[in-house]
């Protein structure tokens, strides 16, 4: 892609796939998974980058290898979906959907008071499979680093998805030298209105989240976080995991949606809704059949000035003919036993 010309959809289906040692099957600017950098990178290309899409009952990326859909400055990144029966991502595999700026950034008008200042979304990524796993460090991004722009959704569909070992599924807002440098020049001082983080969404039979792993939608700016949703017949969340939603800037937080038959934290588990400057904490609500917290433990939090958050637990509720049941142990911050408010915690048990 050069200038401002779109960028061609990449469209490929084979009996399996398999991409390795660095390899990349992408649209738009190639650019790693750090983003755009002044000392290395050359740029000049805002066209939209064009759509990525994968099909076959084998998918594997390793050692490195990556998916992406990369825009710069006013361009937007398009959608990549991965669909077959066993999807995997392996040794700091990734798939990202991104726009980044560069010193360019100010010359398209993006800072004067006549710009017409429309909100777009990058584009979204989309794994549907019969079975999901990330290992190794692998991840799934979609990050907007322009104003007025919003970060793309995740989605994971399948029988089991699974995210072990440091691997993360993460949409989020990040800031940008490149747009500081403009406000800088320009002596702007108002609030640089980045757009909001993306959400992400799982529904999957099995869904584990384990070993430092995390499922996120997070702003580390003035934009807010997204929402987070899991429907699932198990989830477990457990070893230093984390399913966050929270803003640490002066965003506000996101919502979490739990709809568990089973859900088990443990071992550091934690479901974590938080806001640590200006913004309103995000909320937190779980639906669940039986819930078991082993040294876990689920909040909403603000360390900032912003509203506190609001959590919500409702027991047996999603099927009304399993038996209603949790058990807590010595569960750290939080201990929920079915129809009782535990002083520990400030929400509401229903």
């Amino acid at each position: 892609m050069r200038d401002a010309g779109s960028a061609g959809s990449v469209t490929a289906e084979a009996d399996s796939i398999r991409l390795a040692n660095g390899s990349n099957i992408g649209s738009g600017v190639p650019l790693p998974s750090t983003g755009y950098n002044p000392d290395k990178h050359q740029p000049g290309a805002y066209g939209d980058a064009g759509e990525v899409s994968l099909k076959a009952p084998s998918i594997l990326l390793e050692s490195g290898s990556s998916v992406s859909s990369t825009a710069l400055d006013i361009g937007r990144s398009g959608n990549i979906t991965l669909t077959g029966d066993d999807i995997r991502l392996n040794g700091r595999a990734y798939i990202s959907s991104t726009t980044d700026a560069t010193e360019l950034a100010g010359e398209y008008g993006i800072f004067n008071p006549d710009f017409e200042q429309e909100v777009f979304r990058n584009g979204s990524i989309t794994l549907a499979g019969g079975n999901v796993n990330l290992t190794g460090g692998s991840f799934l991004k979609s990050t907007t680093r322009m104003p007025y722009r919003l970060a793309g959704n995740i989605s994971l569909t399948g029988g089991q998805v699974m995210l072990v070992e440091g691997s993360s599924v993460v949409s989020n807002t990040e800031p940008s030298n490149m747009i500081a440098a403009w406000r800088q020049y320009l002596g702007i001082t108002s609030a640089p209105n980045f757009g909001d983080a993306g959400g992400v969404a799982i529904e999957a039979g099995t869904v584990i989240i384990s070993a430092k792993s995390r499922v996120a939608s997070d702003s580390f700016t003035d934009g807010d976080a997204g929402s987070i949703s899991i429907k699932t017949d198990t989830l477990e969340v457990s070893d230093n995991a984390r399913v966050y939603a929270g803003a640490l800037n002066a965003g506000n937080g996101g919502a979490i949606e739990i709809d568990a038959g089973q859900l088990r934290l443990a071992t550091q588990g934690a479901i974590v809704a938080d806001v640590r400057d200006t913004g309103d904490g995000g909320t937190v609500h779980i639906k669940a059949d039986v819930m078991v917290v082993d040294h876990g433990s689920v909040y909403g939090s603000t360390s900032g000035s912003g509203a506190r958050p609001g959590r919500r637990i409702a027991l047996g509720q999603r099927r009304p003919d399993r038996e209603r049941n949790v058990r807590a142990w010595a569960s750290g911050r939080n201990r929920y036993r079915r129809g009782h408010r535990d002083h520990q915690r400030t929400g509401r048990v229903v």
